[in-house]
């Protein structure tokens, strides 16, 4: 994050200027949660440009809009790097308020984050990708978001998920935005567990696994130890995708 000092003139015909300083983020790291918002708010044609340089600098939509063509264009042009998502493995957005109940952000890394969660929260992700239903959204939000010390469950998705319709579209979108940049960061670190199908590498698309895909990786974990089922959908989520990747390089070498 750096300063920006922008100089206007307040009245347009008289020679006298003034400075405003603004704060300028220059990679995902940088950003604010307001800030993440605004970018997944611009990315869908919800909010003006003016809006928009207001909400990502702090400077005032009304001397913006005093500044010359080339002043904004220079703006502009400090926010290409929105176009390359790149990996980031922190939930930019610690946590979203329904009335007086919060819900907290995943920890970094997905530290602690259970398998089985991560495959109904990833599905739901997927569904929305294709749907866009809000229905889909909140359950996806509702397994990422989770009240403090509280466990991830059927029944407390159950319960969560309508309280997500709650909370405003343009935040949750950029909970979304946010998780494409954790996938990227996944697919970095577990390369042969994220493989993106030939569709998605041609088109520069994060790789991920379907719905169907995960239930299969589930089952041919737990085997015939159906009973303990609940034990393996709790493991860590990282021991499970370092489990994988052994599992698949030892295939390789076979091969």
């Amino acid at each position: 994050m750096r300063t920006i000092d922008i100089k206007y003139r307040p009245v347009p015909f008289l020679p006298v200027t003034r400075t405003m300083h603004g704060i300028f983020p220059e990679s995902w790291s940088d950003l604010t949660p307001s800030q993440l918002i605004a970018i997944a708010h611009v990315q869908d044609q919800s909010l003006d440009d003016f809006e928009f340089l207001h909400q990502v600098t702090g400077i005032s939509s009304s001397i913006l809009k005093k500044l010359a063509q080339y002043q904004l264009w220079e703006l502009s042009q400090g926010f290409e790097w929105v176009q390359d998502i790149k990996p980031h493995n922190k939930f930019i957005i610690p946590e979203i308020n329904v009335g007086d109940a919060r819900f907290y952000a995943p920890l970094d890394k997905l530290k602690k984050f259970q398998f089985g969660r991560f495959i109904f929260a990833d599905s739901c992700f997927s569904d929305y990708q294709e749907s866009k239903s809000e229905d889909d959204l909140n359950r996806f939000i509702a397994a990422m978001y989770l009240p403090g010390g509280m466990e991830f469950s059927d029944e407390l998705l159950e319960i969560n998920t309508p309280l997500m319709a709650e909370v405003p579209l343009h935040v949750k979108e950029g909970i979304v935005l946010n998780y494409f940049l954790v996938k990227q960061w996944l697919s970095d670190v577990y390369p042969l567990v994220f493989q993106p199908s030939k569709q998605e590498e041609k088109a520069g698309k994060t790789p991920r696994r379907n719905d169907n895909g995960w239930i299969k990786i589930f089952e041919q974990i737990v085997g015939d130890d159906i009973i303990n089922s609940d034990r393996y959908a709790s493991l860590p989520l990282h021991n499970v995708l370092r489990f994988l990747s052994d599992r698949i390089k030892q295939n390789m070498k076979k091969h």
